[in-house]
C-alpha cells in the first residue's frame, strides 16, 4: 500500500488532491522510476482517468483502439507521445481484468 500512497498528491494541509495510479503492477517496485502518465483528478472530467496534463480519457483511447486505430495514429491526433497512449491502454484493460 506504502507505494500507491506515494502516488497521492495532496495539498498543503495534507488533503489528497489527485493520484496517479500504476499502470502495471512492475511499477510498484521501482516507484520514483514510474511514469505519471495518467491521473485521476476530481477536479479534470469528473475524477475519471485521463492523460496527465489533458482532459482525454483513458477509457476513449482505449475504445479508439478497440475500434481499429492504431497507437501511433491516436498519438499524432492527440500531439501526445505513444508511451503515453499505451499506458491509457494499459491502464483500461488491467481495471477490466480485474
Amino acid at each position: 500500500m506504502a507505494p500507491s500512497l506515494r502516488r497521492v498528491e495532496r495539498n498543503e494541509k495534507g488533503i489528497a488532491l489527485r493520484l496517479f495510479p500504476f499502470t502495471r503492477k512492475s511499477q510498484m517496485k521501482n516507484v520514483s522510476a514510474s511514469p505519471r502518465l495518467v491521473v485521476i483528478d476530481p477536479k479534470v472530467a469528473f475524477g475519471l482517468p485521463v492523460l496527465t496534463e489533458s482532459r482525454i480519457s483513458t477509457a476513449f483511447l482505449a475504445s479508439r483502439f478497440r475500434g481499429g486505430d492504431s497507437v501511433l495514429e491516436m498519438a499524432k491526433d492527440y500531439a501526445r507521445s505513444q508511451e503515453e497512449i499505451e499506458e491509457a491502454i494499459i491502464w483500461e484493460r488491467a481495471k477490466q481484468a480485474a
